[in-house]
């Protein structure tokens, strides 16, 4: 064996990740080191690494090489070097006893885990959202949704993605999402609410949304504070302040109350 089939052999992602002061949480997600990463959405398997945020990708020496601007070479001698590994004796039996094609195995069971996440976070929201449901309601009976529409926010897809924000940081804080919906209804989602002038719509324009990868993101971190803001991190909250501050084109403009 070559030093790069003993190393990854010898070495789990998890473990090099650990090694180099990467910590996983419970489902083996971390901060993306290779892009600014707000929550976790770096996931570390025992094969190879993926962040669903920016792509990086790899084994254990594309990591290794990537935290510390290594060639693959010399990212493998330190691991080497760092493990203890002596490139010249083989690795054990246990080592070696990984079952056959491990990424695309991985894979599969992350596309499993994702389509479960999804699921579950589509079915509470249909089930327990008071506005889907009078949606529901309104087009079984085949009457007009098209004022519904034009009028809740909760029926655009943006504030549809920047749920999928929400959910993620209620996953990440253990809260149950059928608490966090049960707070959603409580919001007035109307475009004339002016807490989401220039968040959500644009406030000089008649119900024209803002959209964008940034507003998603914006809008996500305000509704989360709004159903879950006592649980968020002084840096989350910073976020909070500086994201409705530069809305409302004021840096001291006090949060609205969270519900």
């Amino acid at each position: 064996m070559n030093l790069f089939e003993t190393v990854k052999a010898s070495v789990s992602v998890p473990d090099a990740a650990k090694m180099y002061g990467l910590q996983p949480n419970r489902h083996g997600m971390v901060r993306c080191p290779f892009h600014d990463d707000r929550h976790p959405s770096l996931k570390l398997n025992e094969d190879y690494f993926y962040c669903f945020g920016c792509g990086a990708a790899g084994d254990v020496i594309d990591l290794t090489a990537r935290l510390f601007s290594l060639r693959p070479y010399e990212a493998a001698k330190k691991l080497a070097a760092d493990f203890g590994i002596d490139p010249d004796k083989p690795p054990s039996a246990a080592a070696l006893a990984k079952p056959k094609h491990p990424m695309i195995r991985a894979f599969r069971e992350d596309e499993r885990y994702c389509q479960r996440v999804l699921c579950d976070f589509w079915k509470v929201l249909l089930n327990n959202l008071d506005a889907f449901q009078e949606y529901i309601q309104l087009t079984r009976r085949d009457k007009t949704i098209s004022s519904m529409r034009e009028n809740n926010l909760l029926l655009k897809p943006v504030t549809q993605m920047a749920l999928a924000h929400v959910a993620r940081m209620a996953k990440n804080k253990n809260l149950a999402w059928e608490d966090i919906v049960e707070k959603l209804n409580k919001i007035s989602w109307s475009f004339d609410n002016e807490l989401w002038f220039n968040l959500l719509v644009i406030g000089s324009a008649n119900k024209k949304m803002i959209t964008g990868k940034e507003a998603v993101r914006g809008v996500g971190m305000v509704i989360s504070y709004l159903v879950m803001g006592d649980k968020m991190t002084k840096a989350e909250l910073a976020d909070v302040k500086t994201i409705y501050g530069n809305a409302k084109n004021n840096p001291d403009e006090p949060l609205p109350p969270m519900v």
